[in-house]
């Protein structure tokens, strides 16, 4: 279990706007309650690279409690250590839930995160770049329905490029690869993912898993059935399982064609 000092910098450094956690106080000390935090860890855009990032604060103070008051807001400043000139604020919300436990809401946060994009999925998605990161954008704001919906556009919008990658791997005359062939003329969308799986290599398909299917079957599903913190739960392994797939699909066409370069090379 997290005390509370890994709550304040988990929310602060990786939680959405509106994110919130709970600080259970003993009652006896709710009569003035101060809680401090002395460092984050960010990416500093003037040093280039991640730093300790620390409070100027008196006393490194977050925010600081009394029992005759219901809430409040406060801003945090946190400066790199390096540079002394990256910057970064945020403002929270504490109330009072009861007499042993404060809510701190995360509201604001400047300048606003890097946000989490994948230079591998960036450039697969090249033509659905606004598309992935509103995406993002919505991942990083809480709204986890609406970032799948993104998603599940992406990868309609994309399975032919990827149909095209897994193509290259698989005999030009192979009922497979006339399958893939038939499936860019007219076929729903069930059977494309169907006939992509198939021609995944093995190595892809852990245990005879369906990575596409799922990929795709869980975009649906929250869409229409799961909530904003069930898509965010599992938008991060989401993303990752599809920067795995694509990056590897890329890196064995890449190394395909190193390979036919270096025997071509021998022949001369």
């Amino acid at each position: 279990m997290l005390n509370d000092h890994e709550k304040i910098r988990e929310l602060l450094e990786n939680k959405p706007l509106y994110a919130t956690v709970d600080i259970e106080r003993n009652q006896v000390y709710m009569q003035e309650t101060i809680l401090k935090l002395t460092e984050l860890q960010f990416y500093c855009e003037k040093c280039e690279m991640s730093k300790p990032f620390h409070n100027i604060s008196l006393d490194s103070i977050i925010f600081s409690y009394r029992s005759n008051q219901y809430g409040g807001f406060n801003e945090v400043t946190f400066d790199c250590v390096t540079c002394k000139k990256e910057r970064k604020k945020f403002y929270l919300l504490v109330l009072r839930i009861n007499n042993e436990t404060f809510r701190v809401e995360k509201i604001g946060e400047y300048p606003q995160k890097e946000l989490p994009k994948s230079r591998e999925l960036s450039k697969f998605f090249k033509r659905d770049k606004d598309e992935y990161n509103k995406a993002v954008i919505c991942i990083a704001h809480g709204f986890g329905v609406a970032a799948f919906a993104y998603m599940r556009r992406i990868v309609e919008n994309n399975i032919f490029s990827l149909l095209d990658l897994i193509q290259e791997g698989v005999e030009p005359n192979s009922t497979l690869a006339k399958s893939i062939a038939e499936l860019k003329i007219t076929s729903p969308m069930s059977d494309r993912i169907k006939i992509a799986n198939n021609a995944l290599p093995d190595y892809l398909k852990p245990d005879g898993f369906n990575p596409l299917g799922q990929i795709y079957g869980l975009l649906s599903d929250g869409v229409h059935s799961l909530s904003d913190n069930d898509c965010l739960d599992k938008a991060e392994n989401l993303q990752a399982c599809l920067e795995f797939l694509i990056s590897e699909l890329a890196t064995h066409k890449q190394n395909k064609e190193d390979f036919k370069k270096r025997l071509a090379a021998l022949r001369k």
